[in-house]
Parts: structure tokens; sequence; C-alpha cells
């Protein structure tokens, strides 16, 4: 989801994702051939192929804001930077509190997060990518795959260097929970949106690069929400 020769089929990598953390429980990596299955065959006999739309938004958006720039994927989220920008400021004219400060601090974490993310994909904002809806995907090797797979894997050291704080990050932390809605709850309204990071004894994998925005701003919504007596 952080190559853009793979924009057009993000609704399936969506899908995969789901499959994976919904029912995945044991230590063996998939092989290629069995990503190259579930994409181009399992996923086409569900009918979720036909569900990709031809591309008519920007791989990678800028975020500006007075707190910072910051590069997110789009994913299918239409203007998901100018949406993100707009209740960053509205929430910032909440009254002052200590559960606002909270979520301020994760909010920025996780779109700091997303900067190294992008760079590290070689990307720049206004970046379009490529593909034919519905085609079949045509998945790199499982040396070339090591490439991308580092590139959503944050150290604690690495996090520690970022100046983002682990504990910060736990709102958008995906948990044991999450398995069973994740694979019933409608795209849009589940625990992906809100919780695409995965933590590990290592540090935290990106799950889902393109719901950076999305879970920022549930989490801004969500607290916002909350009587103001709570904030």
């Amino acid at each position: 989801m952080t190559d853009p020769k793979f924009q057009a089929h993000q609704v399936r990598l969506d899908f995969a994702i789901r499959i994976v953390l919904g029912v995945g429980n044991g230590n063996r990596r998939p092989k290629r051939a069995e990503i190259v299955e579930l994409l181009n065959h399992q996923l086409e006999l569900a009918r979720v192929a036909p569900l990709e739309d031809p591309i008519d938004d920007f791989f990678v958006e800028s975020l500006p804001t007075r707190y910072g720039q910051f590069l997110i994927f789009s994913g299918g989220w239409e203007k998901a930077a100018i949406h993100t920008e707009l209740l960053l400021e509205a929430f910032k004219e909440l009254p002052d509190g200590v559960v606002k400060s909270k979520t301020w601090a994760s909010a920025l974490s996780l779109l700091r997060l997303s900067n190294p993310l992008v760079n590290r994909a070689g990307l720049k904002r206004g970046t379009i990518g490529e593909g034919n809806p519905g085609s079949p995907i045509v998945v790199p090797s499982d040396t070339r795959l090591s490439g991308p797979a580092h590139r959503v894997r944050f150290s604690y050291d690495e996090l520690a260097a970022l100046d983002i704080e682990v504990t910060d990050l736990e709102p958008f932390v995906f948990r044991d929970e999450d398995a069973g809605p994740i694979l019933y709850n409608e795209p849009g309204n589940s625990p992906l949106e809100f919780r695409p990071l995965i933590r590990t004894k290592h540090g935290i994998v990106t799950a889902a690069p393109a719901n950076v925005s999305t879970a920022v701003r549930a989490l801004l919504i969500g607290t916002a929400s909350k009587p103001a007596a709570r904030l």
C-alpha cells in the first residue's frame, strides 16, 4: 500500500489486510504464491476486485498545518488532507484540559510517523500512482517484498529518534478484540480505520498506511463528542 504502482488496487489490498488481521493466528510469513492466490483469485471470487475504481486522487497528499507539514497516503479517502486539517484546527479551539492534551499529542505523533513512512518509499506530495482497476496484481518476488515490508516497521529506537512516545500511539494500536469486527464491520467504520497500527515486541508496524488520516480524525471527533467537563 506504499507503492504507487498499486494505487488502483487499494481496495483489494485493504481487504487482504482485513483478512490477515481477522483470521491470522500463526507465525509463518505467507509466500508470494499465497499472496497471489489471495489477491488475484480469492478476492476475485469474492467480488472484491470489481469494487476498484479508476485513479482520480493523489497517492500522496500534503497536510500543511501551523503545527508542521505532514505527508499522508490518501488511500481511498477523498480529500483526506483538507478534512484532517479542518478537524485539527477545530479541535485546537476546544477548551484546554488533560484529555484534550493527550488526544492532541496522540494525533500529532501519528502524523509525525506518516512523514518517514512516505519518505522511506521515496515519494513526494502530489504523487499519482498506476494500475488498472480489476486487473491482475503483479506481486513482487519474495526478495523485493522485503523492501516495502521494512517501510512500515519502526523499532522503538527509531520511534524515539523521531521524538514519538509509544504511549501517544496507543489509541491507534489494533487490539485483540478488533479481530472479529474487522471482518464484519463495513469498511470505513471498522477497527482498521481507527487503529491502523500493530504493536510487536520490536516496535510498531503500520498495517494500513492510508488510514493514518482516518485514525486521527476519528480520535479527534471521538474526544470532541465527550462532555466538555471531561476534556
